[in-house]
């Protein structure tokens, strides 16, 4: 579009492309899950799907079904808003045996708890994936960004340094030297992704 709106509402992160793609990464992750034998795996992804049904059940007879139908992707909105599908499979395929679900099937806290820490670890993972670092892409923005965007990223990376712990820098760094110019392309392109990260950032934050 030629310009890089500051926090678009309907920005998004894709953290797995499909539930498939989900399940397949918690069951590496999860050690615990990742000994059980073949069968008490599929048994527990039976469970997760029974739960993800029950979820857009639910979104339909609120009026969203349509959205979720046309979007296999499971993301996080702005505002650490994530996916209901994810986080019903995630709490579903944390669940043990000896776990109380309970007539009403709400979710307890300790679920919800195991289900964010995939949630983060799945964050951090696509962060370090990243080619550039969210530190270096600031001190771009900063130094040699756009002259009215320069206030904004100093904000936001004010609001970060603690979290991030960058706290001890009294100043974002300069760039290297051989770094000395940005143009208007490449200054979109670092704040498109800039924006990415701080979606992903901020579920860390959000969920610590």
């Amino acid at each position: 579009y030629g310009f890089t709106p500051k926090w678009n509402a309907h920005d998004d992160y894709v953290l797995f492309d499909s539930l498939d793609h989900m399940m397949a990464w918690y069951r590496a992750q999860e050690k615990r899950i990742g000994s059980e034998s073949d069968k008490a795996w599929e048994d527990r992804v039976q469970t997760a799907s029974l739960a993800v049904e029950r979820t857009c059940s639910l979104v339909a007879a609120s009026g969203g079904g349509e959205m979720l139908s046309r979007e296999p992707r499971l993301r996080v909105l702005l505002g650490t808003r994530l996916d209901a599908r994810m986080m019903s499979a995630l709490v579903a395929l944390g669940g043990t045996e000896d776990q109380d679900q309970g007539s009403s099937g709400e979710v307890s806290a300790r679920d919800l708890q195991r289900a964010h820490v995939h949630v983060k670890q799945r964050c951090r993972d696509l962060l370090a994936a990243c080619p550039t670092s969210l530190e270096k892409d600031l001190q771009l923005l900063i130094h040699l960004g756009a002259e009215d965007s320069v206030a904004h990223w100093r904000e936001v990376w004010d609001g970060l340094k603690d979290f991030q712990g960058w706290a001890d820098l009294p100043e974002p760094p300069q760039p290297p030297a051989e770094t000395n110019s940005l143009s208007y392309v490449q200054i979109m392109t670092i704040e498109f992704r800039t924006y990415k990260k701080l979606l992903l950032v901020n579920v860390l934050r959000d969920l610590a």
